[in-house]
């Protein structure tokens, strides 16, 4: 066997040559050749385009073997029934020769039948005694007896048939019939044999369409769709085994091939879902890891800063409480005094804040009842001067579970929190501070509480939301803040197994969300 290209020497193809051929099938494919005629049509027109080809196909031939084959028989039946017809007219008219008037009748008669061609009636002794021929036909030699017997064919497809005397009559006849011209009875009967097998062309066709739509089709249309949904990744149903053996074997195949799919996709996603999971253990541990380096470093400075600055610092805050002991003391120097004060607890303030960052020593943790140590931050804060203008709408329900946690840290992110959410929206204006609980899942799958403290305030700007919990990042305005207070909460919340984060809601303000696992 020869083909195209390298195949038609009988080698395999070299890496070259198999490479030149991939372009020369896309330039045919670019071209607009397919390589099939079907192409692009669906399975239903390709049958009824096949089974058509095919019964015009057998119809044609069909056609052509009743064109061939019928007018031999038909011509051959007609003629010798046209051949007896003239011979029973003839016998007929010589009998009536001697009664002329009897005999023109009769010849009128034989005359008005389409196909007599010619009559003539001869008596005894051969002279005429009638003749004629009908309009369209040529004239009947009938100036004497016929020098001929019986039956007599021409070459235009006549035929004459002569009845010579015998003693039951005493003249003789002879009638021309059109033995051979048949045509429109064999039109006729050809047109009926077409009608009845394009009939049955068109019946086989239909027939064929519906056993192979019920058959192929059908089953090969549900195979389709379970394939594509098997494709886009959905829950594929088995598909029902119906029609021939073969198509049977087709969807066991692909049920079974369904079900391993299935099967492999699934341990595909749990995999997936195993290294998401490592990837988040990962990144929490790099974190980690980074926060230990913060921690070490601010560890570092925070220890210095508590020996060289807390100490003369707490010299200086009691020295203050002596002086404002002392009187008489002008109203100018006593104000001045106060401020020194303020100025130096907030510098203490800010060596805790430090101290607090830096601490990496574990806490004691416990099961503790979440809407307890709620109630009693909410209660301890209620009373002070930032919320005597704001109100906080608590939501715990009853059955909330505990967490485990350090019941004083928990408490110091509750208060720094709500303090933030204070200074968020200021003494000048009214305001709501929301603190909600609830159930929730962390990432991981277990179960959790959630808590979100929201306020009604401008909100976190964007270019802080994914700093916001850095060390030393604050909204604040200089001198207000240090910007270790979320830091601090975060490491205390990630210390616990949980998640915080911070968003700004639709309607206005903003919302830190704490997520610590629920204690078993």
């Amino acid at each position: 066997m020869t083909g195209r290209g390298s195949h038609g020497t009988g080698r395999r193809p070299v890496a070259g040559e198999r490479g030149a051929d991939v372009p020369s099938r896309n330039r045919l494919a670019t071209a607009g050749w397919t390589g099939s005629p079907y192409r692009g049509l669906g399975l239903r027109p390709q049958i009824v385009l096949s089974l058509a080809v095919l019964m015009g196909a057998i119809l044609g031939l069909l056609a052509l073997g009743v064109h061939a084959l019928v007018p031999v028989g038909v011509r051959r039946e007609v003629s010798e029934a046209r051949l007896a017809m003239a011979e029973t007219l003839a016998r007929d008219l010589a009998r009536r020769h001697a009664d002329p008037a009897s005999a023109r009748a009769a010849l009128r008669e034989a005359l008005a039948a389409p196909e007599v061609d010619g009559v003539a009636v001869w008596d005894r002794d051969a002279g005429l005694v009638a003749a004629g021929t009908p309009p369209a036909a040529r004239p009947f030699p009938a100036a004497r007896s016929p020098s001929f017997h019986a039956a007599r064919r021409e070459a235009d497809g006549t035929a004459t048939v002569l009845v010579e005397p015998s003693p039951d009559r005493a003249g003789s006849a002879a009638v021309r019939v059109h033995a051979g011209r048949v045509g429109a009875p064999l039109r006729a009967l050809e047109a009926l044999l077409l009608g009845y097998l394009g009939l049955t062309a068109l019946a086989v066709v239909v027939f064929g369409y519906i056993s192979l739509t019920r058959l192929i089709v059908r089953p090969l249309d549900r195979l389709t769709r379970a394939a594509r949904r098997l494709g886009d990744g959905r829950e594929v149903e088995p598909v029902a085994a119906t029609g021939g053996r073969e198509i049977v074997e087709l969807t066991e195949t692909f049920n079974a091939m369904a079900r391993e799919v299935v099967g492999q996709r699934r341990e595909l996603e749990q995999q997936v879902a195993h290294l998401e999971r490592l990837n988040r253990e990962l990144a929490r541990a790099q974190e980690q890891v980074v926060r230990s380096a913060k921690l070490a470093s601010v560890g570092r400075l925070a220890a210095g800063v508590a020996h060289e600055i807390g100490n003369p610092l707490t010299v200086m805050l009691g020295f203050f409480d002596v002086l404002e002991t002392l009187e008489p003391m002008p109203p100018a120097a006593r104000e001045h005094l106060r401020t020194m004060r303020q100025e130096a607890e907030r510098v203490n303030r800010t060596i805790r804040d430090l101290l607090d960052y830096a601490r990496a020593n574990p806490e004691p943790v416990e099961a503790l009842a979440a809407a307890e140590v709620i109630d009693g931050t909410v209660a301890l804060l209620a009373p002070q001067k930032p919320f005597r203008s704001i109100e906080i709408q608590v939501t715990v329900p009853s059955d909330l579970p505990p967490v485990r946690a350090n019941r004083d840290r928990l408490r110091q992110v509750l208060v720094n929190l709500l303090l933030n959410a204070a200074d968020a929206i200021g003494p000048e204006r009214p305001g709501t501070v929301e603190l909600r609980a609830d159930t929730a899942a962390l990432p991981d799958g277990r179960s959790a509480v959630r808590i979100r403290i929201a306020d009604n305030g401008p909100g976190v700007p964007p270019e802080l939301l994914d700093a916001i919990f850095d060390p030393f990042v604050t909204t604040k305005a200089p001198g207000a803040g240090t910007g270790l207070g979320l830091s601090v909460c975060e490491g205390i919340i990630e210390g616990l197994g949980g998640t915080i984060r911070a968003f700004n809601r639709p309607e206005g303000g903003a919302c830190f969300e704490i997520m610590l696992p629920a204690a078993d």
